[in-house]
């Protein structure tokens, strides 16, 4: 099989030309050029010589330049794994241990008081509340140590026959000590 240039030096051409004027249907033997000495048309002779055609060739130019970009892109993926995401850090670990009698408590309390009204709830309330304040000051807790952290006043209501009804009030008061 020989190169697109042996012979009498005429170029086979993709599409049936030569040129050199073309020769018909390369019955000369072979000397467009293309060495085949077949009976076909020069576009015929060069797509069965040559591979597919152009568009062949165009889709493997195609098929190496997207390979090219796909492997720089996974290549440039490696750059990031195993990658730390903190740098220039120190880590130190221990294990220690402390003996001592703990002087510090903290607990949080509270009441929560129903009754028909508002004042009745608020009143009991204040009453218990009032308690537990004197009897934590008696144990020896500052005042400055106790600390009111909510306080609320909820009505309830009750569900009769798809009607809602106010049944009663609900008064809730919550400290933090220390």
């Amino acid at each position: 099989m020989g190169d697109m240039n042996e012979g009498k030096g005429n170029v086979c051409m993709p599409g049936g030309s030569c040129d050199k004027g073309g020769c018909g249907s390369c019955g000369s033997g072979g000397s467009c050029g293309c060495g085949m000495g077949g009976s076909m048309g020069h576009g015929m002779m060069w797509k069965r010589h040559h591979g597919k055609g152009p568009f062949f060739m165009l889709a493997l130019l195609a098929l190496a330049v997207w390979l090219g970009f796909k492997a720089r892109n996974e290549n440039r993926m490696f750059d990031y794994i195993g990658v730390p995401l903190e740098r220039d850090v120190i880590s130190v670990s221990g294990e220690g241990k402390a003996v001592g009698i703990p002087d510090l408590a903290s607990i949080d309390l509270g009441t929560t008081i129903e009754k028909k009204t508002v004042a009745e709830a608020q009143a009991e309330n204040t009453r218990v509340m009032n308690d537990v304040n004197a009897k934590l000051k008696d144990a020896g807790v500052k005042a400055e140590d106790i600390q009111t952290t909510s306080y609320n006043v909820n009505p309830n209501y009750d569900w009769n026959n798809g009607k809602q009804s106010l049944r009663s009030y609900s008064v809730s008061q919550n400290v933090h000590v220390k």
